[in-house]
């Protein structure tokens, strides 16, 4: 939610330059993708051509054109927080195919795989593509969870009705999100 690319970047470049992978952080500015609606929930709402998911894959394929590389190669996404909240929605919305490693870490709060529930907190109302969540739920996923994030009144979380039915705390929603997809999945005949 601080929109702070630069600080991702400094904690993650020592690991880029140990391991030598190219290391990307795409500030999603508040000027270009302004609000919630824009960044964090991806623009899901407007017509799928509107979406904002394909600014990550323009934003790794112009990084890789730099480097002299070929567009289109797949890549590990991390998303923490509001981050998080971009991920888990590009996923199951888009597929995130070109992503290998998928990581969900901390988010607030979820978009349910529950096509009953309105947007944002479901994916109901939106032009969804079944073949896209069926292979989102069939990815290996890692959702990162802190065991003591349990404040319910921390500032930066969402509370409201509608949210709260996810859990009261970013650790419940997390776990409630995590059975939510794999009770779909299950039912999906999805491995």
């Amino acid at each position: 939610v601080g929109r702070n690319a630069d600080g991702y970047r400094d904690a993650w470049a020592p690991h880029a330059e140990a391991q030598g992978f190219l290391l990307l952080c795409p500030e999603f500015s508040q000027s270009e993708f302004p609000g919630a609606r824009h960044f964090s929930q991806g623009n899901a709402r407007a017509p799928r051509a509107q979406w904002r998911f394909a600014a990550l894959e323009a934003a790794v394929d112009a990084a890789l054109a730099e480097q002299g590389d070929a567009p289109g190669r797949e890549f590990a996404l991390y998303g923490h927080s509001a981050g998080a909240q971009f991920v888990h929605r590009h996923l199951l919305l888009t597929g995130a195919a070109r992503a290998r490693r998928v990581v969900i870490a901390n988010a607030g709060w979820y978009s349910f795989p529950d096509a009953g529930t309105p947007f944002p907190h479901g994916l109901g109302g939106l032009d969804l593509d079944p073949a896209a969540l069926r292979a989102a739920l069939a990815r290996d996923v890692v959702i990162l969870l802190g065991e003591a994030d349990t404040d319910p009144h921390h500032p930066s979380l969402r509370r409201d009705a509608m949210t709260d039915r996810q859990g009261v705390n970013r650790l419940e929603r997390g776990r409630n999100f995590h059975a939510a997809a794999q009770a779909l999945a299950a039912a999906e005949g999805v491995p």
